[in-house]
């Protein structure tokens, strides 16, 4: 009972922080639309309207359906992307809790988020980040409670729809399906011994995945015939390809062209090529009278010519790629402090942000390090308090920057937005551990 009333009332003082945190936001800032947010726009109206004549299959439906929610409104989604921020919040403090049993620590790990200027103006961007996290933070709080208590089958079937909910928000989250199936088998051999059983609990796993991924890939391909949650894989691979597209074989010859010319101007207004296929795919579109997911397939298959024929400049490409995920952060393209009703704050809250930025780079090193001693440990067989969760915490991260950088090359750090709170809880966590550790050493001297 008593762990149960810090619980309560250490978790409700984080709700009313986090709630007077966004209540300033809402008073001092404003909603913040970008190109990525039309298209959700337009899916959003499709859905509402079930026309779907025009349907590109590029956005996935969850972020649309957001949209739909707040009734077409910037302001009421903005709202609703502040509650999900509070909930994410509110979910760090429930899975370090149920890690630690102590409550004060877990309340400052929700603070954490809260002051985390990055993630709190991540959620007045009309962007799928908030979003994501939540789903995100949900499934892990899911496979803790799998990990640490329960291995009901109903688990593992909200786990997986959960999952589900997170890739059709960002399909770049798709790795996480088996991801988390190579914890629940480690896991459940581990715990019970023996693997009986356990093709029944992986069947269940798969059903939401395959109704809810499979059922949306199958609409794709009824729809615009591409069986997958988006359409746009191919313009993800160009955004490494269209660096040397000069290279591909004259079969390619419209695409090269039109992606040439467009690329000239964009690294004259920009200095890099990257995005250059949101300028070009309309002309390809016309010249070659494509649909998005036609453009999209040639996209691919120019870009895997490509990779196979020049796979050093492919590969320098994915380098470049993976060291902007953790490195070269660029938030500064992800807030407008124009917004800002007190414009004397600006200067201060840039100071903030910058600071910040430096503060992440830190800590991205100092988290590879501390994941690379946690598969030490565990290869040494030194177990210690969570060290499955950590391992999965940190394996997600570490997995996201390479699979984001084998897909796509530009703006990588903005992929590292949605697994940040990911890193808060490795370092909660293991602090905590090292925290006990020295506890234990000191009471035996």
């Amino acid at each position: 009972m008593k762990i149960k009333g810090l619980l309560t009332n250490k978790l409700y003082l984080l709700v009313i922080i986090s709630v007077a945190i966004r209540l300033a936001v809402v008073a001092t800032y404003a909603p913040i639309g970008y190109s990525d947010t039309g298209w959700y726009y337009k899916f959003a109206k499709e859905i509402v309207s079930m026309d779907f004549s025009n349907y590109d299959g590029a956005r996935t439906p969850v972020y649309p359906l957001i949209i739909a929610l707040g009734f077409f409104k910037w302001r009421l989604v903005w709202l609703i992307q502040l509650l999900f921020g509070i909930a994410n919040a509110s979910f760090l403090y429930l899975i370090v809790f149920k890690a630690t049993n102590n409550a004060k620590f877990s309340f400052w790990t929700g603070i954490a988020y809260n002051i985390s200027l990055i993630l709190l103006f991540f959620e007045s961007n009309l962007l799928t980040e908030t979003i994501c996290i939540f789903f995100l933070l949900l499934s892990a709080l899911l496979l803790q409670k799998i990990l640490t208590e329960n291995k009901s089958a109903p688990l593992y079937f909200y786990l997986s729809a959960v999952i589900s909910l997170a890739i059709l928000t960002r399909p770049t989250f798709l790795y996480f399906f088996p991801l988390i199936l190579i914890f629940l088998i480690y896991d459940y051999r581990k715990n019970i011994g023996t693997y009986r059983f356990l093709y029944k609990k992986v069947t269940i796993y798969f059903i939401p995945f395959i109704i809810i991924v499979g059922g949306w890939s199958t609409f794709n391909k009824i729809k615009v015939d591409y069986f997958g949650p988006t359409t746009l894989t191919g313009f993800h691979f160009i955004e490494h390809s269209g660096a040397f597209i000069e290279y591909a074989p004259d079969s390619y010859s419209d695409i090269k062209k039109i992606y040439l010319k467009h690329r000239e101007v964009k690294i004259q207004e920009t200095g890099e090529q990257t995005c250059t296929i949101y300028m070009a795919y309309p002309e390809i579109q016309s010249v070659k009278n494509y649909t998005i997911a036609q453009v999209s397939k040639e996209l691919t298959s120019v870009s895997f010519w490509l990779f196979y024929n020049y796979p050093g400049l492919y590969f320098s490409s994915v380098l470049k790629a993976f060291f902007d995920f953790w490195y070269l952060p660029n938030f500064i393209d992800y807030w407008d402090l124009t917004k800002l009703k007190l414009q004397y704050m600006a200067p201060i809250l840039g100071f903030i942000v910058n600071t910040e930025l430096y503060i992440w780079i830190a800590l991205n090193f100092i988290f590879v390090a501390a994941f690379l001693y946690n598969i030490y440990l565990i290869f040494r067989k030194k177990n210690f308090p969570n060290s499955v969760l950590i391992l999965f915490l940190s394996s997600a991260v570490i997995s996201l920057s390479f699979v984001q950088a084998l897909v796509q090359y530009g703006d990588n750090w903005r992929f590292s937005v949605a697994l940040k709170p990911y890193i808060i809880l490795v370092f909660a966590l293991l602090y905590f551990c090292f925290k006990i550790k020295l506890l234990k050493k000191r009471s035996r001297l």
